[in-house]
């Protein structure tokens, strides 16, 4: 009993999140799904990504959090619009981001960035629908997190590793991460960013440029 509750509550979140990606698609909107550890640099990310991208491109950011307003405020004061969802679980599913979608203008915004629930497990579990994942950690962490959750970095397009001006400062193994990586996933891209080094962003808004003329398709309506 408990298999078939557990098969019907995936199968019930897989046809909703195909829903949600065929919206994107439709809407010519890359859908951005952002996952990782709490306080590894996600709004951080973001934020950056905002600033580099956001002359070309119409951006919007739907914001997962498990309680307050903190990072979606943040995110709005950039001028775009910023859905904030009040997750009660460890991740979003494909319900939660159907509902953000009601209050965010699709037909206005190029690239939206879901910020998930800061977690390296749940997350990878349950697809939103998004057409892109990109999967971040930081140095302080360690060299290891690909072993431990092997499916987050199974499923990643890219991996970020940030805080990368720390580097120096642990014992922190970029070589055996890209192995670690590789065994898992052939089509990953990784990239270091430091939100000291205002350059290290320059190669993930180019990723995401590309993904978005191949996914997408055209170019933005600014």
């Amino acid at each position: 009993m408990q298999i078939k509750i557990h098969r019907s509550v995936l199968e019930k979140n897989e046809n909703q999140a195909e829903i949600n990606r065929e919206l994107f698609k439709k809407r010519k909107t890359l859908a951005v799904n952002v996952m990782g550890s709490p306080g590894c640099g996600k709004t951080t990310l973001i934020e950056s990504l905002v600033k580099t991208l956001g002359e070309k491109y119409r951006i919007g950011v739907i914001e997962g959090d498990y309680a307050g307003t903190v990072d979606a405020e943040k995110l709005a004061a950039y001028g775009i619009p910023v859905v904030q969802l009040d997750v009660s679980s460890c991740h979003l599913n494909a319900d939660f981001v159907a509902t953000g979608l009601r209050d965010m203008p699709l037909d206005k915004v190029d690239i939206l960035f879901i910020e998930n629930v800061g977690n390296l497990i749940c997350p990878a579990e349950f697809d939103i629908g998004d057409l892109l994942k990109v999967v971040l950690y930081s140095v302080p962490e360690g060299d290891d997190k690909p072993l431990k959750y092997p499916l987050m970095f199974s499923l990643a397009d890219a991996v970020v590793v940030t805080k990368a001006d720390l580097l120096p400062h642990f014992q922190f193994d970029i070589s055996k991460v890209k192995e670690s990586i590789a065994r898992l996933n052939s089509k990953y891209q990784l990239f270091e960013f430091s939100s000291k080094d205002s350059e290290s962003i320059r190669p993930i808004a180019g990723f995401i440029e590309e993904e978005f003329r191949r996914l997408v398709g055209g170019s933005p309506e600014l």
